[in-house]
């Protein structure tokens, strides 16, 4: 199988190391601009946080979704791309 890489969450002054829960797992992910996207999905917690992340296979790996919910109150923020990435 493939290993995770060791990746350090910098928040305000802590380092923290991130633990997926789920990485590099096929997936499929509705954007503004387009449903049913080919994905990779990456998922991990610190914490305050927990952080998931839908990654587009047919856009370079472009991130097409994240979410990012706060563990104490719950509140979440979705960020979903718009328009397809141009580069």
């Amino acid at each position: 199988g493939m290993s995770n890489p060791n990746l350090i969450l910098q928040e305000d002054r802590r380092q923290t190391p991130i633990h997926f829960i789920n990485a590099n797992k096929p997936a499929q992910v509705h954007t503004q601009f387009r449903s049913n996207l080919k994905a990779r999905y990456y998922e991990w917690a610190s914490e305050d946080v927990q952080v998931k992340i839908w990654l587009l296979e047919d856009f370079s790996f472009f991130p097409g979704r994240i979410e990012l919910t706060q563990n104490d109150s719950g509140r979440s923020v979705i960020l979903s791309l718009r328009a397809a990435p141009t580069f």
